[in-house]
């Protein structure tokens, strides 16, 4: 068989992983892993770059179908899905978070920081307060609320956007 080399965006990037890992080149697309040196160890190799390329694959995949092009066809683009709604409910306390709030100090104020702000620009109250609306929408942290237990503890909370105050 005559070399062809690799069509289309996966294709290539798998061809570009194969002759990584069996440090051959070129890698044509009608090319067999298993005759041009791999096993089941490097089967490991190339799913382990190719998902770092950002495509995902099983090593079954790859022993059982050794031809580039036809192995092509089994890998898909990792996308990565981050759940963006506001973080809701009960939350564990870090522990840093509980070595403060374990402390008996009457003072724990003592940690506040204030600051004064100012801007060049003229500000609205309606403008700052869409701002913060904003940052509390977009930063879950923000809305945390601390609260003791009945046990004495303490524990936290995320507190809804409607709930929390600008």
């Amino acid at each position: 068989a005559h070399y062809q080399a690799p069509r289309g965006e996966v294709e290539t990037r798998l061809a570009q992983v194969w002759a990584g890992v069996l440090r051959r080149e070129p890698i044509g697309r009608h090319d067999n892993f298993y005759d041009l040196g791999g096993d089941s160890i490097k089967a490991v190799m190339v799913v382990s770059r190719l998902k770092q390329a950002g495509y995902s694959l099983k090593v079954s995949d790859v022993l059982r179908t050794p031809v580039l092009n036809e192995l092509a066809e089994h890998a898909q683009v990792l996308t990565r899905q981050i759940d963006q709604s506001p973080a809701m409910g009960a939350v564990e306390l870090s522990p840093i978070q509980h070595e403060y709030f374990g402390r008996t100090s009457v003072d724990q104020h003592h940690y506040n920081q204030s600051i004064l702000l100012s801007s060049r620009e003229r500000l609205t109250e309606e403008l700052l307060r869409q701002s913060l609306a904003q940052l509390l929408a977009h930063h879950d942290a923000l809305r945390l609320r601390f609260a003791s237990d009945a046990a004495g503890g303490w524990c936290q909370h995320y507190a809804s956007v409607a709930e929390t105050p600008v």
